[in-house]
């Protein structure tokens, strides 16, 4: 008998594939055929195995077959088998056993849906045999031709190539319980064994089913109100077609298909579940979308200002009137290099002139570039009607708002002017200084000086209902504070009309 390590080492190799074997992208059918072919070598086991010893073991194998798949793990199989053994008591005669081996196997997956599947095979066997000369291929006329059954077993591992064909390889012995027929020689175990070893291709009839191991979605995770969005829906590997897509869009509706378009008319958040399904199998992937109300582009109702023809230095307030959906950002730009955020700022020119003001509105961050629009006004700024203007360096002590006797002569100019014309009812007296000193120093010193010269105006016979005092501190320099001249002549005092009937 030849020595177990070889089958041991059969055994140990399927080990070893199916430990390194990666899962197989597919679920095998059932109720099909399939055809197996292979080519291998056959050795004989039995009561002359150690006759003549020089000669070889193994001889050339051939085998077909066709299986009918009973369930994933289960099938059926007929094969026949076609062998040569030298007839080793008899090498003169040139004389062949020549085999031919009919048999039925029940197998057995032993792992399902792998690439490197091992099986089992067991059933029983017919075998016809005969001697032959080798150089004649006639029947030996002082032998015979019989006929042998014996139960058969086997081991094998299947690789698959594609979804119909695999590569196999087998081990299969068949028992031979009529221990004379096979070699006429009744020995102790009762029973004679042959040895089959190959390796074949079998070729399924019908295509390997593949279920559905994953799919991805894709598309808009936001949508405002009736704006549409496109889903679709991609297979991740192989699956057996047709798969069919079914799309339920938590509002109700539900469409069909690997691409779809698709709209909600109300805003709120939903959940997308989409099933994919092929004949015997399905997968279920959800996905979420947030619905909100279509953002309304910005409009620019009106902007207006409090006063179209201010004077230099006067205080314009400005007014914007906008509608459209938040956030919306807002600048307004005075037309003299000056620039505003606020929707209602208040800004003073200090050039004659005129301006064209512009007011820009944006809120594109949420609707696009229909989110922004601009208007503009006309702002002529005039020079202010000056009754008369005070040098406070003249007529002021320094840092004093005592007015010096020079200063009284001067101002009795200025209640002549005003007495002689009535028409005028409301007068500005402003006091003004340099940027010498600090901003809150100045401007009480402003108010100071504007109070001495309205109380002397009052003292000589003007209406104070007629006069408004103010202090603009260094706000508002005539000439920039770049010098000594400069300062002094920002440090003033002027009487404006500012009402006239």
């Amino acid at each position: 008998m030849k020595s177990p390590k070889m089958y041991l080492s059969i055994v140990l190799f399927f080990l070893f594939c199916i430990v390194l074997t990666p899962p197989l992208d597919a679920q095998y059918d059932k109720d099909f055929f399939y055809l197996v072919g292979q080519i291998g070598t056959t050795a004989y086991h039995g009561d002359l195995t150690s006759v003549n010893t020089d000669q070889p073991f193994f001889h050339l194998g051939l085998s077909g077959g066709i299986g009918y798949v009973l369930s994933p793990r289960f099938s059926l199989r007929t094969e026949y088998r076609r062998g040569e053994y030298r007839r080793t008591e008899r090498p003169s005669a040139e004389g062949y056993w020549r085999r031919h081996n009919a048999a039925l196997f029940l197998t057995y997956d032993l792992l399902k849906n792998r690439s490197l599947t091992p099986y089992l095979l067991a059933g029983g066997a017919m075998t016809f045999y005969g001697t032959y000369n080798k150089g004649e291929q006639e029947l030996l006329i002082d032998t015979f031709f019989g006929e042998t059954f014996g139960p058969a077993i086997g081991l094998g591992v299947a690789y698959a190539l594609s979804d119909r064909f695999s590569l196999t390889l087998e081990g299969k012995w068949d028992f031979l319980f009529d221990d004379e027929a096979m070699d006429e020689i009744e020995g102790d175990l009762g029973f004679d064994a042959m040895t089959y070893l190959s390796a074949g291709l079998r070729i399924n009839l019908h295509k390997t089913f593949h279920p559905i191991s994953g799919f991805r979605l894709s598309g808009p995770t936001r949508l405002a109100e009736l704006e549409e969005g496109e889903y679709t829906a991609s297979l991740i590997g192989r699956a057996t077609e047709p798969v069919t897509y079914t799309w339920d869009f938590g509002d109700g509706t539900q469409r069909t298909g690997d691409r779809v378009i698709h709209s909600y008319t109300k805003e709120g958040t939903y959940e997308i579940k989409v099933t994919a399904s092929n004949p015997r199998s399905s997968l279920e992937r959800t996905m979420q979308v947030t619905v909100y109300e279509p953002p309304v582009p910005v409009i620019i109702k009106s902007i207006s200002a409090d006063d179209l023809t201010p004077e230099t230095y006067q205080t314009v307030h400005f007014f914007a009137d906008v509608e459209g959906t938040e956030p919306i950002t807002f600048e307004w730009d005075f037309g003299d290099g000056n620039k505003s955020s606020e929707l209602q700022p208040h800004h003073a020119y200090n050039t004659q002139g005129d301006y064209t003001v512009t007011f820009k509105a944006d809120n594109s961050e949420v609707a696009g570039e229909a989110g922004v629009q601009t208007r503009t006004l006309t702002i002529s700024v005039q020079e202010p009607d000056v009754i008369f203007e005070l040098d406070v360096m003249v007529n002021f002590d320094f840092d004093s708002s005592v007015l010096r006797p020079e200063a009284k002569e001067e101002l009795d100019q200025a209640v002549e002017i005003i007495n002689q014309d009535p028409t005028i009812t409301r007068i500005e007296v402003a006091g003004h200084t340099c940027d010498i000193g600090t901003a809150a120093y100045n401007q009480g010193l402003s108010e100071r000086r504007a109070r001495a010269v309205a109380n002397y105006l009052i003292e000589n016979g003007v209406d104070q209902n007629r006069l408004v005092i103010v202090g603009y501190g260094e706000e508002r320099p005539r000439v920039p504070n770049i010098s000594i001249e400069n300062r002094q002549l920002n440090r003033r005092v002027v009487m404006i009309a500012i009402e006239r009937e």
